[in-house]
């Protein structure tokens, strides 16, 4: 990271509050949920970094009655999880509460100058924004941040030294942009991976199945789970120790329940279809949220019932037996007299299971299911009526599924580390040219 020191003779770290820099910062803010959609009527309506391109934002999402908006020449900033990602405004669009636009005074500073300023110190804004459960970062921390500028006593100089480095950024960063690219692709072709081998053994509702084989709805073979309030477990008596892991050991111990591991939407990796636990809060009791009722245990399996296509589906661990998950997800308890609880994991995950559902959700702006829905969903299942068999046939199938996922583990494992490379190769690029070697 370039320090304060290491900037060129003659350029000074600028504040954005600083109006005479920056005209305007404008905060983002979500209009009513009735006033988006998805034909292109109104703005484009941008709500965070899953929004953003390279350098630009691609449009998912209009609105007619936008609350915030960004003009053409604008930095977009992502000021909610995760802070600190940048994209360029092509065009006159909706900002919502994950965003913000920061436009620059053009007489001032140029508008990629800017955009490659704030990566350059994208790590610092994102720290600034830590520290909360939901990290973000305010209009002062914004204002408070500052930026490098060549010669700001002479705009015409200081302008014309931000294009020569943009310039030679843009060249510089070409490369960068196209291993990026490449990731992506590969990405791409290993999720189709996984997706592949699920259709080999998991056909389209209707289509003829191998001897012996049949359809059977889901709750043949998976019953509801369990529902409790963990605030009635309210005790009058409660210690909070150092971390989760010890609060759950020494409930067992001294047989107090002063809180849980909640499960909801945002702990699962959807491209891998797994929990992590990294992201499982540890909440007390009395602090429950409304939504955290269902009690989940290992081997349950989790379908979350807003968007089924995002595929928010998991299978329960170890670690998280006994816990509580959000009413968001339709928890799955595997009979075991009639199904490998893997097996049924794999079943709802494949894209015949999800492609049966969509028929079945309501709901424009949120779409969703009800757990009934998946209950009453089809599989297909091996030998039903012969239950050792049926789960013979079943272990042989998981254990082919399970080979394939490792392997490509292995291989987002290897691209992961690639990306990083390409990141801190970009970042490298950034430190030179703010430390005028370029």
């Amino acid at each position: 990271m370039v320090e304060h020191r290491d900037i060129p003779a003659g350029w000074v770290w600028e504040r954005l509050g600083n109006h005479h820099i920056i005209k305007e910062i404008i905060m983002g803010q979500s209009p009513p949920s009735n006033t988006y959609n998805d034909e292109g009527r109104g703005l484009p309506f941008f709500q965070g970094k899953a929004d953003f391109g390279d350098l630009y934002p691609t449009p998912r999402k209009w609105c007619t009655s936008p609350k915030k908006e960004s003009l053409p020449g604008d930095v977009l900033i992502s000021v909610r999880a995760p802070v600190g990602p940048t994209n360029l405004t092509v065009e006159r669009c909706a900002i919502g509460r994950g965003l913000a636009a920061l436009r620059p005074n053009p007489e001032r500073v140029d508008s990629s100058y800017l955009l490659f300023a704030l990566r350059f110190l994208e790590k610092k804004i994102a720290l600034s924004g830590a520290g909360s459960t939901f990290p973000a970062i305010t209009k002062k921390q914004l204002e408070d941040t500052e930026i490098p500028l060549p010669y700001p006593d002479d705009p015409q100089r200081s302008l014309a030294e931000q294009r020569r480095i943009v310039a030679r950024l843009e060249m510089m960063l070409t490369e960068v942009r196209e291993m990026r690219a490449i990731i992506r692709e590969m990405r791409k072709d290993v999720d189709r991976l996984m997706e592949a081998a699920l259709e080999e053994v998991f056909p389209e509702y209707g289509q003829k199945l191998p001897g012996g084989w049949e359809w059977r709805p889901v709750k043949y073979v998976a019953t509801e789970t369990t529902r409790r309030n963990p605030r009635a477990n309210v005790q009058s008596s409660q210690r909070l120790l150092t971390s989760p892991s010890e609060n759950m050991l020494e409930q067992k111990r001294d047989g107090a329940d002063i809180g849980f591991r909640y499960v909801e939407i945002s702990s699962v990796d959807n491209r891998n279809c797994r929990i992590v636990l990294e992201k499982v809060k540890y909440i007390l009791n009395k602090d429950a949220p409304g939504r955290a009722r269902q009690v989940i245990h290992e081997n349950d399996v989790i379908f979350a019932t807003t968007r089924p296509y995002l595929k928010n589906i998991a299978l329960i661990p170890n670690e998280l037996n006994g816990e509580i998950c959000s009413t968001g997800f339709c928890v799955l308890c595997p009979i075991p007299e009639r199904i490998v609880p893997k097996f049924l994991f794999y079943a709802v995950r494949a894209n015949s299971f999800v492609k049966q559902l969509l028929s079945r959700q309501k709901g424009a702006t949120y779409p969703a299911i009800t757990d009934e829905d998946v209950f009453a969903n089809q599989i297909p299942l091996p030998y039903p009526n012969e239950p050792n068999r049926s789960k013979a046939v079943q272990h042989h199938i998981v254990a082919y599924l399970e080979a394939v996922e490792d392997e490509i583990l292995s291989v987002q494992k290897l691209l992961d580390q690639d990306e990083q490379a390409v990141n801190q190769l970009e970042q490298s690029i950034l430190e030179a040219a703010f430390r005028g070697e370029i």
